[in-house]
């Protein structure tokens, strides 16, 4: 087995680690990803219109109504949460929970990107000419929220044939979780192994999410915080992913798009901040407290990100925000009682691993699959992770370094350099 003493989880860290820069636009896009059945992705063979909603529902009050309603009037006012339980609403999305729809031969194989954006062409095409050549992705999905400007012919015209242009009438980060699919920012990528190997540990879960980044909820005699990136690496415990990174089943998104209480629903739409914890927990209250599982460890550091000055997490109060929506959506989710609180689950066992990381299945492993569970894709996949473990750890890196650089390469080929 390959062994790490870096401090950094007990990641490999490849000779351009300073590489790895942040591109943020004004809105956070995120990673989100899940299996879309092949019947509803034939209906998006074109630029579709969107238009924007607001459900005020609770109680006996009809699911269908558009509202604005006294939660968000009080959201513009206070720019804070409510946190009200509604129970009628959690009720009604554990009804819908308990009866997932079962994968298909083809959800098992394929998956579809959903990618956010905001007024940058240029990464955004990099991102789709360098995930359209990822034979696992099925389709690409653009969510265009920009009034002013048309997608470029390149997109609509894309040369893959993968790429479908949803126009949205509003710029909400509540769109991604629309009829999602798998959802990426335009400035984030990863090789497409290490998207498959998330892909492949969700769809032996599918009743759960698999994530990339890795956070935590903090409980003290103050109320619940935010745990950060370094937050949760010190105390190597998790309960959250980011979406920006995540699979998802279908069904979920669908239930947060009508059933999650509007109070947090709301909150999103008014502060562009908050949906990916708003997602997270959601699914956890759905499952009875239990976390997200996450991506082999070499996958989850895998990522590559081109630099943004509007980075929406460097922005004054963020930090704040993200705490304040913890303390309130974690009680309006019901996540504190004794019968579905939240877990914290170990985040590794050894600085020294570089695959399983987080919390564990219960299902075979990997390198245990039964041939007849897996597809031609996984199995290659399985066959170089063997490899990589008899590798030591200069022939690793080497070999890191040559993933990563088929990813920067792309970005270069659109003059978008990493330093």
């Amino acid at each position: 087995m390959l062994a790490d003493e870096d401090t950094n989880l007990g990641y490999p860290t490849p000779s351009h680690k300073k590489a790895s820069l942040c591109v943020r636009v004004g809105i956070a896009s995120c990673l989100l990803a899940s299996i879309y059945v092949f019947q509803s992705l034939t209906n998006w063979n074109r630029i579709e219109t969107f238009t924007p909603w607001t459900k005020a529902v609770s109680g006996d009050e009809n699911p269908n109504e558009v509202s604005l309603g006294n939660d968000i009037k009080e959201l513009i006012e206070t720019q804070q949460p409510s946190c009200k339980v509604d129970h009628a609403a959690l009720s009604r999305a554990k009804t819908e929970a308990a009866s997932l729809k079962k994968l298909t031969p083809l959800d098992r194989e394929y998956f579809t990107i959903r990618m956010n954006t905001w007024k940058r062409n240029a990464q955004l095409l990099a991102s789709i000419d360098h995930h359209a050549m990822c034979e696992g992705v099925l389709q690409i999905q653009i969510i265009w929220s920009d009034p002013d400007a048309e997608p470029p012919s390149e997109v609509i015209n894309h040369k893959s044939g993968k790429v479908v242009v949803e126009r949205h009438a509003v710029n909400s980060l509540n769109e991604r979780f629309n009829m999602i699919l798998i959802s990426l920012d335009d400035d984030l990528l990863r090789p497409c192994d290490a998207l498959d190997s998330g892909f492949f540990r969700w769809k032996r879960n599918p009743n759960r999410m698999v994530g990339f980044d890795a956070r935590s909820h903090v409980e003290d005699e103050e109320g619940w915080k935010y745990g950060s990136m370094s937050t949760t690496k010190k105390a190597n415990t998790y309960s959250l992913i980011l979406t920006r990174a995540a699979f998802v089943h279908s069904d979920y998104l669908k239930i947060y798009m009508d059933h999650l209480p509007r109070n947090i629903f709301n909150y999103v739409a008014i502060n562009f901040n908050c949906e990916d914890i708003a997602m997270s927990l959601l699914v956890s209250a759905l499952t009875g407290g239990r976390v997200p599982l996450l991506a082999d460890l070499w996958a989850l550091r895998s990522q590559i990100k081109v630099s943004h000055e509007n980075a929406i997490s460097s922005k004054k109060g963020h930090m704040s925000s993200r705490s304040n929506c913890v303390e309130c959506f974690t009680r309006v989710l019901d996540l504190r009682s004794k019968e579905g609180h939240i877990q914290l689950s170990p985040l590794l066992e050894s600085k020294k691993q570089i695959f399983r990381v987080g919390e564990k299945s219960g299902n075979s492993n990997d390198f245990d699959a039964a041939e007849a569970t897996i597809i031609k894709r996984e199995s290659d996949l399985i066959a170089r992770l063997k490899e990589w473990v008899k590798m030591d750890k200069s022939e690793f890196r080497k070999h890191w370094n040559e993933m990563l650089g088929e990813v920067r390469s792309v970005l270069e080929s659109h003059d978008l350099h990493v330093d």
